[in-house]
């Protein structure tokens, strides 16, 4: 089976010849997971403005991403999205309360369409643009890269993204007032380290999982990650590992006894300084990034979905990058068509629009609909494009 994401720029020769970089951009500065920068730079915003702050975010979305802003002790926002671009609309923007923050959202590597006006609007206003790039990388509109017109970009490096160090994330400081930018970075210089165990374990466990989750071997019953990580930590022989991952019973326990600890323990979001070795790792990936490549898959994906009927997502003036490609489908019969070539394809990730999930949080705004996120929750289908697809396509 075709798994929904896997990472794109990963070979194994990498696992055993992580160079150390000494180049590094100085303006991105990695954390142990995308939410956590989240979260750091909004308790430095909040220091910085000593007020508390208000965040607007799209309804369309990770539950993490609204975690880290309750965390940090900021009011949330909640806008709907635009069917065409499954991102935030301008006009609702110019409407709402004026928020201190804004998290724009470019989902599954389709940019928002009204981009530049949405920064510009933001700059005008004094609205601290923050983008959210945990779900597109080097995807352009109008000739404009992603992330170029923020204030700050995030990005994660989970084992569903294109570069992966199986957990992993990044602040990039682009367009930030000298004074900001230097608390940034001070604050970040007094953050702890992730430790070199967890690191090393976290890698062990990506060279694994590339190849449980490869076409040969990947199967639905064996997407439990942390388990996996468990299990490896604990020194479990790797071969009967999938066996043990694929019985029910112990799926079961191990979400329970996950959700009892989180009760009793309390599940914040932990802020830590990536491990040098996974910024390494990150950083190598990236001299493998092939424009070419990409839209190859896409483009035969788009021939074969056009020949079925099928509404193509495409925008004027966009580059569009990621290691799916998503389409909305009211008649959800392409997720069906997908599961019978072997292929996954779904919405795995948002399946509860935020309004619903957080209805009774007295720190969210919520506003009349948010009709748009909710059917796009229902419908929205996500098609690997990692790999090549044809020969299964043309069977």
């Amino acid at each position: 089976m075709i798994r929904r994401a896997y990472p794109k720029y990963i070979n194994n020769q990498m696992f055993s010849n992580i160079n150390s970089y000494n180049s590094k951009d100085e303006n991105e500065l990695f954390f142990n997971q995308g939410r956590s920068a989240i979260k750091f730079i909004l308790k430095i915003l909040t220091a910085y403005y000593k007020r508390s702050l208000t965040v607007a975010l799209q309804a369309f979305n990770c539950e993490t991403v609204v975690k880290a802003v309750l965390e940090a002790k900021c009011q949330v926002i909640l806008m709907d999205v635009k069917i065409t671009d499954f991102s935030i609309d301008f006009n609702e923007l110019t409407i709402i309360d004026r928020p201190d923050i804004l998290i724009l959202t470019h989902y599954q590597g389709v940019p928002n369409i009204q981009y530049e006006i949405i920064a510009e609007y933001c700059t005008k206003n004094n609205i601290f643009l923050i983008e959210d790039l945990c779900q597109t990388e080097y995807s352009k509109i109008n000739g404009v890269l992603v992330g170029e017109l923020a204030n700050v970009s995030i990005r994660s490096f989970g084992f569903d993204k294109p570069f992966c160090c199986y957990q992993g994330g990044s602040l990039y400081i682009n367009n930030v007032q000298h004074e900001l930018k230097e608390q940034i970075k001070t604050k970040y210089a007094m953050l702890p380290i992730e430790s070199d165990a967890s690191a090393i374990l976290d890698l062990e466990v990506l060279q694994y999982l590339l190849e449980l989750h490869s076409e040969k071997n990947y199967k639905s019953s064996l997407d439990c990650l942390e388990l996996i990580r468990k299990l490896m930590r604990l020194k479990i022989k790797e071969e009967i590992i999938p066996e043990i991952v694929t019985n029910t019973i112990v799926q079961r326990l191990f979400r329970a006894k996950t959700k009892i600890s989180e009760l009793v323990k309390g599940s914040k979001i932990q802020i830590l300084r990536l491990n040098p070795l996974k910024q390494d790792f990150i950083l190598v990936q990236r001299q493998y990034f092939d424009w070419e490549r990409n839209n190859m898959f896409v483009e035969f994906l788009e021939e074969w979905l056009s020949s079925r009927g099928y509404p193509l997502h495409r925008i004027d003036n966009a580059v569009i990058n990621w290691n799916r490609y998503s389409i909305y489908d009211q008649t959800d019969k392409m997720k069906q068509e997908m599961a019978l070539l072997n292929i996954e394809a779904g919405n795995f990730n948002w399946a509860v629009p935020m309004n619903q999930l957080f209805k009774r949080n007295k720190n969210i705004v919520i506003q009349e609909s948010y009709i748009n996120s909710e059917h796009l929750c229902k419908h929205i289908v996500n098609i690997p494009v990692w790999c090549d697809l044809s020969k299964l396509l043309n069977t």
